[in-house]
């Protein structure tokens, strides 16, 4: 989550971006050293005989562990990737275009306050407000995506320059709360 939360600062030029990504690289790499420990030590307890119940848990922990690896890994390579090229470009996004990134990062950001409610105590309440971001979200990327192409159509020259980037983060972001709502999904099953 907290990787997250900082993973759109990078898109700011008054950072110190090199700084940034090197913590959230760093961050990526611990949560790929706790994920190898978690898959290491359910392969161990595999080993000994264990209840249907117990091997449900164990694919449940591990397919959990899996997904948060991915949303480390989509955060530090590919968001990180993306604002170097805008870095590079030294292009901004249009102040319409920014805001509702930082609207969609918001709502992802809660739903990752939803997933850790969700970890640590499961209930279909949580999970079928989980569910209705989810969707909401989906139909949020869409409507930002047609946003994204009607300033295209007015050659607003920051949409121009960062259209790529822009689309491409909003794919990477829904990506993101994609695997958020599959670790749910799995959480619940432990209840």
């Amino acid at each position: 989550r907290g990787m997250f939360r900082q993973s759109l600062k990078i898109y700011k030029m008054n950072v110190d971006f090199d700084e940034l990504t090197e913590k959230i690289s760093n961050d990526d790499d611990r949560i790929d050293i706790i994920e190898k420990a978690v898959r290491f030590y359910l392969a161990k307890i595999s080993q000994q005989s264990l209840t249907e119940k117990q091997v449900t848990t164990q694919l449940s922990l591990l397919t959990m562990s899996d997904e948060i690896e991915a949303v480390g890994d989509i955060i530090s390579k590919d968001i990180i990737s993306l604002a170097r090229k805008k870095r590079k470009k030294i292009a901004r996004f249009s102040d319409e275009g920014w805001k509702e990134l930082e609207q969609l990062h918001r709502l992802i950001s809660e739903n990752f306050d939803l997933l850790l409610s969700m970890t640590i105590q499961p209930c279909e309440e949580i999970m079928k407000k989980i569910e209705r971001h989810e969707q909401y979200l989906n139909e949020m990327e869409q409507d930002l995506r047609q946003s994204h192409l009607m300033r295209l159509h007015e050659m607003l020259p920051e949409t121009y320059e960062t259209s790529t980037i822009h689309l491409d983060l909003l794919g990477q972001l829904r990506l993101i709360n994609i695997r958020l709502a599959k670790i749910a999904d799995v959480a619940i099953e432990l209840k």
